[in-house]
């Protein structure tokens, strides 16, 4: 966004009579991605026919979110062999479907010669954060069925028919997902060589071009070496490629990744020690076998020899920890559909290097760099003359660095999402108001890494001075609630360690925010901002900061003349009038760690 479109959109000639309103497209703080989502789990099995393809059974299990009072009844059961079934944790058969509208359907397609409940966690997670997800099995590429002469050729009808035949149940009215799912929004992963029918379904393959209505995939383990080039490069849906590092078909994981154009929407999470079979149930049909006292050694007389070797290098020590393998599938394909079949940009901060780099040390992650804080400018600011002050008195603070309780005084600035060099802004209507604190003696922090857009630093702490307070901010009305996905945070006067190269001299910025639209020089480093833990209040997202520069306006640009008696603003100390005075810092997002 230009700077100048950025200012013509948040301020108008009539000054007294604009409001900053919450923009649409600004989460709310979501459900975290690893941990079960706020719905119950339904379970139904199907079979449908395709009568264009010699009347071609598919046998389909369909998870479903399910309203939390509906949830009640016995556990759904896998069955493997025999009498011999997995337990669902989650997964209740056949309760009523989630009332709350028509949800994305996200469609799973198992390995060569596998079967449809091959990832049933994975299934479940998602339908616990409102997806339906439908499995079929390709008939003739099973476990118990190989018979298709062309597997291959089957996969992209399979799945294109599973849609089509969801909407029949969406359309039908006397059917448990009547308006129910949304056929149009669609996202496909599979594992192996499903993880190929994925890419197929994007790219399109001979004789079938790309199915329009899927709109993001996720292959995991995928092989892909039935693409050509040209097809991997016409891939354009948001597309989250997941492998571990001990498995064979990396390699055409790398491949494919470097071919896709998804652009800033092309994501690969590498788990670091993860095999082939690290993202399926091969564990936990092992480990139920052997509590029914059938040894490893007995598998192959139960028909389930090729059991063996991918339980005892996927589940036995050595081995990559399932747990962690699983929880990681988990949270990045949850975050990947809910960020692009839901819209809900909160996701956007688990689709980061930075995240995955401060929180997921066994991950190797490739994407973009996504910025999920803005920039702010803060103005040195004070109180509307004659207008109510707000009294904070003690707040418990509490950061990566340090706990404590903190008596919290007068504001000291406002600081305004601003648009830096171009970059837009993700959310132009949360403030944050500095307010001066006051609490325990600081023990100082020596060489924190830190990067921001101006360079990579150490850093050492002074002491902690101030906190910002995520605000809502209105002009010559009252302002609109904040938007919760913004932290709060703590900020430490803080300078560069002994030995670190300072800013380039002459380090400028072009800032259009609410009030102004200027280019300024960079100054040095004056804070280094925390997320932080207000009371009660958890913290939204541990990996962005802020590092704030002290700045001065450009020779050739005007100074600032100040807003007097239209600010108002509400935070959860209070509302208030406030004016500002004049630019006292740049806060820019930044992430700590190597």
């Amino acid at each position: 966004m230009k700077r100048s479109q950025f200012q013509a959109a948040t301020l108008t000639a009539g000054l007294f009579l604009f409001t900053f309103t919450m923009a649409g497209d600004v989460a709310a703080a979501g459900d975290i991605p690893d941990l079960t989502g706020p719905w119950g789990v339904g379970r139904t099995e199907l079979t449908v026919i395709d009568a264009a393809r010699a009347d071609r059974e598919l046998a389909l299990d369909v998870w479903y979110p399910v309203d939390v009072a509906d949830w009640v009844g016995d556990p759904s059961v896998y069955e493997l062999l025999g009498p011999i079934g997995l337990t669902s944790e989650l997964a209740i058969d056949d309760v009523p479907v989630a009332s709350q509208g028509a949800r994305p359907l996200i469609v799973f397609s198992h390995g060569f010669g596998g079967i449809n409940t091959q990832s049933v966690r994975l299934m479940e997670h998602l339908a616990s954060h409102g997806f339906v997800v439908v499995a079929p099995e390709h008939t003739g590429n099973t476990t118990f069925d190989m018979s298709s002469p062309a597997p291959e050729a089957d996969r992209f009808p399979d799945i294109a028919f599973v849609i089509d035949e969801m909407e029949v149940l969406n359309t039908t009215e006397a059917g448990p997902f009547f308006g129910r799912i949304d056929t149009q929004t669609v996202g496909v992963a599979g594992h192996s060589y499903g993880g190929m029918t994925a890419m197929f379904m994007a790219a399109g393959h001979a004789p079938f071009p790309p199915d329009t209505r899927v709109k993001a995939i996720m292959p995991i383990a995928a092989s892909s070496n039935q693409l050509t080039d040209g097809e991997l490069a016409s891939i354009s849906v948001p597309t989250m490629l997941m492998v571990g590092t001990l498995d064979p078909l990396q390699a055409e994981t790398i491949h494919a990744h470097g071919l896709i154009s998804s652009g800033d929407a092309l994501y690969r999470a590498d788990v670091v020690g993860g095999n082939h079979t690290h993202f399926a149930n091969v564990c936990d049909i092992g480990n139920l076998l052997i509590g029914l006292d059938i040894t490893i050694e007995q598998w192959p007389d139960i028909g389930a020899a090729a059991l063996v070797e991918p339980y005892e290098t996927t589940c036995l020590p050595p081995a990559f920890s399932i747990e962690e393998a699983i929880r990681i599938q988990n949270l990045y394909a949850v975050a990947h559909f809910r960020r692009h079949l839901l819209g809900e940009s909160f996701y956007d901060r688990f689709l980061t290097p930075q995240y995955a780099s401060a929180r997921e040390p066994d991950v190797s992650y490739f994407g973009v760099t996504t910025p999920t804080v803005d920039p702010f400018m803060c103005y040195k600011a004070k109180n509307t003359s004659g207008t109510p002050k707000p009294a904070p008195g003690t707040v418990d603070l509490t950061d990566a660095i340090e706990t404590g309780s903190f008596d919290a005084k007068k504001v000291k600035a406002l600081c305004a999402p601003a648009d830096k060099d171009d970059g837009g802004v993700v959310d132009d209507c949360t403030h944050l108001t500095s307010y001066q604190v006051k609490g325990p003696a600081h023990v100082k922090q020596s060489g924190i890494a830190a990067t921001d857009a101006f360079g990579t630093w150490s850093i050492d702490t002074l002491k902690a001075d101030l906190v910002l307070i995520r605000t809502a901010t209105g002009l010559g009305a009252a302002p609109q609630a904040p938007a919760d996905s913004l932290d709060h945070y703590k900020c430490y006067k803080a300078k560069l360690s002994k030995g670190t190269a300072k800013l380039t001299k002459g380090t400028q910025a072009a800032v259009a925010d609410p009030f102004e639209d200027r280019v300024y020089d960079i100054k040095k480093l004056a804070h280094f901002c925390t997320p932080v833990a207000k009371n009660s209040e958890a913290i939204v997202n541990e990996v962005d900061h802020l590092l704030c520069y002290k700045v001065k306006r450009a020779r050739t640009e005007a100074k600032h003349a100040g807003v007097r008696g239209v600010i108002q603003t509400e935070d959860s100390f209070g509302a208030q009038a406030i004016d500002t005075i004049v630019e006292r810092e740049l806060c820019v997002p930044a992430v700590t760690g190597p």
